[in-house]
């Protein structure tokens, strides 16, 4: 005869020869009535448990920003995965805010509490810490103070040198694509990665606008895009050449320039718009640049609570972080009003 399986304990919805390691991973099928076991599991990981929940694009930076959490507390070159999130107490995230307060702005030391504080959420959430310690270890107060903005908004005279230089690629393919990613950052406001995930059926080209699925939007929220008139005409010119077959909208290419059957990844973006900043006599250009472009040109039109809905931002005061228009524009504006006249 066969080797006798493992017999079930319906009282603790566990077999009683399994490993005590293994029994969250026991499922019931979803008439309730049948039990299996899937096999043994790794140790819960509350980093691992946070970033998993994060839109794709997301989990890179905030993983990035962690990394300040480990080199603060580890020392340089450690990594956070190496960090034992529930020994963490007070003293250390306290260490942690000080430290990185020396040598951060105010707003990146906010960023990297705001991350710890949501991995050692999901520490407790795993029962891997108890809440008296989870709320010592999260009660750090904000570090005040501001800073300039980061990045910059391309000037107009910019962004059409950005198009020439496509327009005047000798690799007609190319330049069309390239210019529909300048389309997407700078006439859009997408970030990399929404642009990057991006199918052919997302383009409505008769009502120039992107469906941006929340699958691959920062907060899992799906929206739609209205593109600036200049950059769906750019869009179109890239899915003429690019043709009708179903897929992504954007295509890789490899170095020597040839476009491949698979969609591009956000580094690519991140290189080719450095290649065009540099071929047009630009200083350097990232596309979250395009963003605050996009949104402070649109701050130029239209109110914040529109521009915030337009970017995708869940807070008003996360869009107008972004605002890079001239800081004479209360001036300009004031001198506008006509109240009385």
């Amino acid at each position: 005869m066969g080797r006798a399986g493992p017999t079930w304990d319906m009282t603790s919805c566990a077999p009683a020869a399994c490993d005590p390691a293994e029994r969250h991973l026991l499922h019931l099928s979803p008439g309730g009535a049948q039990l299996r076991l899937l096999g043994s599991a790794a140790p819960a990981d509350p980093l691992e448990t946070y970033l998993a929940g994060l839109a794709p694009g997301s989990r890179r930076t905030q993983r990035s920003v962690l990394a300040r959490v480990a080199v603060a507390l580890l020392g340089p070159g450690h990594e956070p995965e190496e960090l034992d999130w529930a020994s963490l107490t007070y003293a250390d995230t306290a260490m942690v805010r000080a430290e990185l307060a020396e040598r951060l702005s105010p707003a990146s030391v906010n960023q990297t509490l705001s991350a710890m504080r949501r991995v050692l959420k999901e520490t407790w959430r795993l029962g891997m810490i108890d809440v008296e310690q989870y709320h010592r270890a999260r009660d750090l107060d904000p570090v005040r103070g501001s800073s300039p903005p980061a990045g910059r908004a391309v000037r107009g005279d910019e962004l059409r040198l950005l198009l020439e230089v496509c327009r005047a690629d000798r690799r007609a393919v190319l330049g069309a694509r390239d210019g529909a990613v300048i389309g997407l950052l700078f006439g859009g406001g997408l970030r990399r990665a929404e642009a990057a995930a991006l199918s052919l059926a997302d383009f409505d080209a008769g009502g120039g606008s992107l469906a941006v699925p929340g699958a691959t939007a920062k907060g899992h929220r799906p929206r739609t895009v209205w593109l600036a008139p200049w950059a769906a005409e750019h869009l179109e010119a890239w899915t003429a050449v690019r043709g009708e077959v179903p897929g992504p909208l954007l295509l890789a290419s490899d170095r020597y320039g040839h476009l491949l059957q698979r969609g591009i990844g956000g580094e690519q973006i991140r290189r080719l718009l450095a290649r065009r900043a540099a071929e047009a006599g630009l200083g350097p250009v990232t596309p979250h640049d395009g963003r605050r472009t996009y949104i402070s040109a649109m701050l130029e039109v239209t109110d914040l609570s529109t521009v915030s809905m337009a970017a995708g931002h869940r807070r008003v005061a996360t869009t107008a972080g972004y605002d890079h228009r001239p800081a004479d524009r209360a001036a300009r504006a004031a001198r506008r009003l006509t109240l009385a006249e």
